[in-house]
């Protein structure tokens, strides 16, 4: 077995010009959009850390892989001649394990979750919070003949959804390559 790794990262971004994509939209919910240059400031700053560790047995591997991160970004936006700056703070982890069995089966699961927390000034909107889950795995047979059976899972739960709209969806690849 190996030792610990660790991460930390920090960033953002500060402008006080951008270029924003105004909307308009018209009584049949049909939306104009049209790009303009805009005079203010939008920032973000970003932030996280991890840590991971390999377990080596004999013909096989499991790496563990823990992350916790947070975000903070104001934007201005303009929709309907209406000025405004939207808000948006958000804090998530996500856990990963890939599984190596002697170098011919790979198995690599995912859960990843965040909250997001979104509010508006100079315009009367309603506050926007929700949850985000998505658990993803991928799945590879390595093949004789430099052959491989890949699958890659995708399954996204979103709760705060319109009626209408599905709050849950799958996705499959497989792919046989050489």
């Amino acid at each position: 077995s190996g030792k610990w790794k660790y991460r930390v990262y920090v960033g953002g971004n500060f402008r006080n010009e951008s270029i924003l994509n105004t909307s308009r939209i018209d009584a049949d919910g049909v939306t104009y959009s049209r790009p303009v240059n805009f005079s203010g400031s939008a920032n973000s700053i970003y932030s996280g850390t991890g840590l991971n560790h390999t377990f080596e047995m004999k013909n096989q591997k499991l790496t563990v892989d823990l992350n916790v991160f947070g975000n903070f970004r104001s934007e201005p936006f303009i929709i309907n001649e209406q000025q405004g700056i939207a808000i948006n703070k958000s804090i998530g982890t996500n856990i990963s394990f890939n599984y190596n069995l002697n170098d011919i089966l790979d198995f690599s699961p995912r859960y990843y979750v965040y909250y997001n927390h979104n509010t508006y000034d100079k315009v009367d909107y309603q506050d926007v919070n929700y949850f985000n889950h998505t658990l993803s795995g991928e799945f590879t047979i390595h093949l004789p003949w430099d052959m491989e059976f890949q699958n890659d899972l995708n399954y996204q739960y979103q709760p705060n959804t319109i009626p209408g709209f599905r709050s849950s969806n799958m996705m499959w690849n497989a792919a046989l390559n050489k």
